[in-house]
């Protein structure tokens, strides 16, 4: 019931208020001009009002968005905590029972909302959600532009770091130890 709710309200282009203060949550606009006085009501959703166990009986995906963005309601962010908070929610995510499409979609949703900047945590990250789709058998790539980024980020700093080995006279085989980089990759720096 709740999930068919949230469904149309959403496909309704239904404001959705993500924050805690009750500012500017209006669910009306007036305007007057002389005589004339025009009003438009309409729905909100405002996730503050949201009941946590009615959402976590429901089997719809916006419900599991909606619950993760209750439970960063006074978040401290850090590279640490958005690393446990999302293997968390990984975990919750991949044993929700929803298909594919669905878990790409939250998973996305999740990599938006909680960007890890340190690379070695987010590799670290990244393989453990690997694991975690084996263990549930759930068939998940990472095809979202998250794990590009990385991977071009570290690419970079490690051609940086070889560049600069090289110029101080190291060996090209304890510089390719160091960063990863193959000899030849080294040698066209």
């Amino acid at each position: 019931m709740l999930s068919d709710i949230i469904s149309v309200q959403l496909f309704g282009y239904t404001p959705v208020f993500t924050y805690q203060a009750n500012r500017h949550k209006y669910g009306k606009y007036e305007s007057k001009f002389v005589n004339t006085k025009i009003t438009y009501e309409y729905q909100i959703y405002d996730l503050e009002q949201q009941n946590i166990k009615e959402l976590e009986k429901s089997n719809n995906p916006f419900s599991f968005i909606v619950r993760t963005l209750i439970k960063a309601f006074n978040y401290d962010e850090s590279d640490e905590k958005n690393f446990n908070f999302k293997k968390e929610l990984s975990s919750l995510l991949f044993s929700s029972g929803y298909n594919k499409k669905e878990v790409e979609k939250v998973f996305k949703f999740i990599n938006f909302v909680f960007e890890i900047k340190n690379k070695n945590l987010s590799r670290k990250f990244h393989k453990e959600v690997r694991e975690m789709a084996l263990k549930t058998k759930t068939k998940f790539e990472f095809t979202d532009y998250d794990l590009v980024v990385a991977e071009e980020a570290e690419k970079l700093n490690s051609e940086k770091i070889a560049k600069n080995f090289k110029n101080k006279g190291f060996s090209l085989i304890d510089i390719s130890e160091a960063t990863g980089l193959t000899v030849e990759e080294i040698e066209k720096l």
